[in-house]
């Protein structure tokens, strides 16, 4: 991203700051809404696997346990595909420490125009980064959250099939 500053005026840059500034903030509510519904996804995988066991417990050396198998696996198998999404990762955060808006150039006193200017070019450059991987993380999150559920889903409807037509077989 390349800005030319003597295009703006130092309000435009104020505006266009905080437009960044407020959509990068938008990307961690986007990031922990996924986060939080991952956690809520693993919580009920791991509800209906702690079912299955019980139903398993109580149903020693009866013969329709199986189904109660095939969903603890079709449990796991989502959960594997939805764990990524529980680990810490890497966000870019709102704000700059000061030694990043601390530039020698300006430090040793050579220019004072469009100081202000230069900053905000600066931190634009710095917000818009931020945002697209920021936006490329939650991407990635989102659609490990949409596999994991549309598999969960996908596997119990095959389990209860097959139990189903075994159950008629035999």
């Amino acid at each position: 991203m390349e800005i030319d500053i003597d295009k703006y005026d130092k309000e435009s840059l104020e505006f266009i700051y905080s437009e960044a500034v407020n959509h990068l903030s938008k990307t961690f509510e986007s990031f922990r809404s996924i986060t939080n519904k991952s956690y809520l996804a693993i919580g009920v995988y791991f509800s209906v696997i702690s079912y299955c066991i019980t139903e398993i417990l109580d149903m020693v050396y009866k013969k329709n346990d199986f189904l109660f198998y095939e969903i603890i696996l079709s449990m796991l198998v989502s959960s594997f595909f939805i764990f990524k999404n529980l680990l810490p990762v890497l966000m870019t955060m709102p704000g700059c420490k000061p030694e990043r808006l601390i530039d020698e150039y300006y430090e040793k006193g050579k220019i004072r125009d469009n100081q202000l200017k230069n900053y905000y070019k600066q931190r634009l450059i710095d917000l818009n980064f931020g945002i697209e991987y920021n936006v490329k993380e939650i991407m990635k999150r989102s659609k490990r959250l949409r596999t994991s559920v549309f598999l969960a889903l996908a596997l119990i409807v095959l389990s209860f099939f097959i139990y189903v037509i075994g159950d008629s077989i035999i």
